[in-house]
């Protein structure tokens, strides 16, 4: 994968496969590093520093648009803009307004990549409402599996995360798709990838992506499965799911997919 160029709140990307987006992605960035309600095991931005669920307009939503205008101005051919981390972008109090405004610039599809644990708030629903897709991480079917691998502050226990991840759905009529990351040891359990997978398919998400990596602040921690096991426990979702690993990435479509050189210079 190569390495991500970095201009202010933007970086492009030529396979966001983490993501389960491919192709070449705009990423934007909306919240510092590393801001986030949780301190997931698996999360490939390492370990959260600042922990919390408050939004704040942490980067002004004008500066936001116009390293995403400059980055369009001097790319190749785009195929999606994706809001996303390091940390949560939900935090940012202005989402709405960054998504409006990307709109405005672009006509590639917007999606949000988010750990989702910020969608039981009425305010990030109705933010998220003008994207073309949102990703949402879902990787425990109980609140201790939850709490081992997603460790989130006090105030977004399991019941709500999970209530906040149905309630969107009904709610959003774009593209929603799902993250699961297995965690050798912790999740890994065929019964309970059986009960993950039900409550999975039951938020009727367009592609779930089914993934096994740690953290790189994992030190001596490995906690991968093996890509044998992963296809294996990954048929449990459904004929919706896309296995995601180093060895073989499955494309996934945001929106329309089309791809288009932009022109906004």
């Amino acid at each position: 994968m190569n390495a991500p160029q970095c201009a202010g709140n933007v970086r492009a990307s030529r396979n966001t496969w983490q993501k389960g987006i491919s192709g070449h992605t705009i990423e934007v960035k909306t919240v510092p590093d590393k801001f986030c309600p949780g301190n997931c095991v698996y999360c490939p931005f390492g370990k959260t520093t600042h922990k919390s669920i408050d939004r704040t307009s942490f980067f002004p939503t004008e500066k936001i648009l116009r390293d995403l205008e400059n980055r369009l101005c001097h790319s190749g051919p785009v195929d999606n803009v994706v809001v996303a981390g390091p940390g949560e972008p939900t935090l940012h109090s202005d989402l709405r307004g960054i998504i409006a405004g990307i709109k405005r610039i672009t006509s590639v599809p917007v999606a949000v990549a988010s750990c989702g644990s910020l969608l039981w708030m009425k305010g990030v629903q109705q933010d998220l409402q003008r994207a073309d897709a949102v990703f949402a991480n879902l990787d425990a079917a109980d609140k201790e599996t939850f709490h081992a691998i997603n460790n989130f502050q006090v105030q977004v226990p399991y019941l709500r995360f999970v209530n906040g991840l149905f309630e969107f759905r009904s709610r959003f009529k774009g593209d929603f798709n799902v993250n699961v990351c297995i965690v050798d040891g912790i999740n890994s359990d065929e019964s309970h990838v059986a009960a993950l997978a039900m409550i999975v398919k039951n938020l009727g998400p367009k592609v779930i992506n089914v993934r096994s990596f740690v953290s790189p602040d994992s030190g001596p921690f490995s906690a991968v499965v093996d890509n044998v096991r992963l296809q294996y426990l990954a048929s449990y979702f459904g004929p919706h799911v896309r296995v995601l690993n180093n060895a073989a990435v499955v494309p996934v479509e945001v929106g329309s997919g089309v791809v288009r050189k932009e022109s906004v210079c």
